[in-house]
C-alpha cells in the first residue's frame, strides 16, 4: 500500500510541476491527429519501470492571466499510438 501511495504522490507532484514552464515538454508524436497542440509529460517512478504518458494542452491566458494547463489523458507508455478517432475522444469532440 505504501508503494502505491508513493507512486501516486510522485505522479501528482510531476503533474503539479507543469505549473512552471509546461512548454519544456515535447509535443506528442501523434500531434497531427489532434486539433490543438498537445504535449506529454512522461512519468516513470523507477528507472526501469514502465512510463505513463500524461497528455496535456496549454491554454494561453488573457493579457493579465497566466496560461492554464489542462490534463487531457493519462495512458501507459506501451500502448499503441493514438488514432485519429481516439484523439477526438480525448479532446471531447
Amino acid at each position: 500500500m505504501e508503494l502505491a501511495r508513493e507512486w501516486r504522490e510522485g505522479l501528482l507532484a510531476a503533474i503539479a510541476s507543469l505549473a512552471e514552464n509546461p512548454r519544456r515538454y515535447a509535443v506528442i508524436a501523434e500531434q497531427a491527429r489532434f486539433r490543438h497542440e498537445t504535449r506529454q509529460l512522461l512519468y516513470r517512478r523507477t528507472s526501469g519501470g514502465p512510463a505513463l504518458r500524461v497528455l496535456f494542452s496549454i491554454n494561453e491566458g488573457g493579457e493579465m492571466d497566466a496560461p492554464t494547463v489542462s490534463i487531457l489523458h493519462v495512458r501507459h507508455g506501451a500502448q499503441h499510438p493514438i488514432t485519429r478517432r481516439k484523439a477526438r475522444m480525448i479532446e471531447g469532440q
